[in-house]
């Protein structure tokens, strides 16, 4: 995979991020605080999107913090990243990537339990949750999002930590383990993208037709918050009436930042044919990763398929699987205790052993 993109000369540029534009937020949230800013309904959407975040941290005692990084890419410069961040400052670093669904707020059950003893950081990505929005173009978006890791940890100052990401963060982190080996300690792959097809594939490319996803954004604008719970009741059935409540609050208010579609349109384009999706992982870059990694899937998935896991083992050359037995796709939201036990034994080194791997 080439990690080129085109310059405006038409020449490559060796740097996936080169023709990026990025739209910043951090002016927005500063308004709040009576710093100035821009006017009108796209300040009162960041403003109810931050709130949304805020009370999923306090309903679930995160003792963390929502701070800004300012991380510099070649070509777009500096990007504000909104990241939570805790745990003791000397604790084993820990990089929690979230999926295409809203940002960093998947991770609330997950951040408590580590902290505790590891350093956590949960980053909205580039385009996604409250972090600056990236007009992506025809710019690869894994290794483009592969590189802003990179440039991310330099930015926090730790050369190497244990990366864990779900589904479409999954797959990034696999991307970044090929792209930057010497800084991935551990892995963790929870129902990664890449390994098969995805429920809901046609649904994905028709964002990359113009206009569809701007009309996406519009038609969630006008729908309303009942919708959302909905959805979030089918898709974490063994949560509280509470949680459902507020995790579709999030969801809702996030979708609805300016700019939030774009990412989800570049990955249509990109990655998603009309009939599935088109993985860019290959046994070649997935054998040569060398950090000690743990696939975790829910056998009830109903995004991506749980006998994937067994593709994803073989593929990778040191990774267990582990299976929850009635996770679906949202395991760290549906499943997050049992989430929690396997990753924790997983990173003290006291998984089970094969072929005792059915929670």
């Amino acid at each position: 995979m080439s990690l080129t993109s085109k310059s405006r000369r038409g020449r490559p540029s060796g740097r996936p991020w080169a023709n990026l534009k990025v739209r910043p937020y951090v002016a927005v949230l500063m308004l709040l605080s009576g710093c100035g800013g821009p006017v009108g309904d796209e300040r009162v959407l960041v403003a109810d999107a931050e709130r949304a975040l805020k009370t999923l941290l306090e309903t679930n005692h995160v003792s963390g913090q929502l701070v800004w990084q300012k991380v510099i890419m070649p070509g777009p410069g500096q990007i504000n990243v909104r990241s939570l961040v805790a745990g003791p400052r000397n604790g084993p670093p820990i990089i929690l990537l979230h999926g295409a669904k809203g940002g960093n707020g998947i991770w609330v059950k997950t951040v408590g339990p580590l902290a505790r003893t590891y350093r956590v950081y949960a980053p909205d990505l580039p385009g996604f949750g409250l972090s600056d929005k990236i007009v992506f173009g025809e710019t690869p978006f894994l290794p483009a999002m592969s590189e802003f890791l990179a440039a991310y940890l330099d930015a926090i100052k730790v050369k190497r930590a244990t990366v864990v990401g779900h589904s479409m963060g999954g797959l990034l982190a696999l991307t970044f383990a090929q792209h930057h080996p010497e800084r991935v300690s551990r892995l963790v792959l929870a129902a990664p993208l890449g390994f098969g097809p995805i429920s809901g594939a046609f649904a994905m490319k028709a964002l990359s037709v113009p206009g569809v996803a701007s009309l996406a954004q519009a038609t969630v604008l006008k729908s309303s918050l009942a919708s959302e719970r909905d959805w979030c009741a089918a898709h974490l059935p063994h949560a509280s009436a509470d949680d459902v409540r507020d995790f579709a609050d999030y969801y809702y208010r996030t979708s609805l930042v300016p700019g939030a579609a774009e990412p989800m349109s570049a990955l249509s384009r990109q990655y998603f044919t009309w009939g599935g999706f088109k993985t860019p992982l290959t046994e070649q870059g997935l054998a040569a990763i060398k950090a000690p990694t743990a696939v975790i899937w829910g056998l009830a998935d109903d995004r991506v398929q749980s006998n994937q896991g067994q593709r994803a083992r073989a593929m990778l050359p040191h990774a267990r699987l582990i299976y929850l037995e009635h996770a679906r796709h949202l395991l760290p939201l549906d499943h997050p205790e049992e989430f929690v036990k396997v990753l924790q034994a997983f990173l003290t080194g006291k998984l089970p052993a094969p072929p005792a791997s059915l929670l």
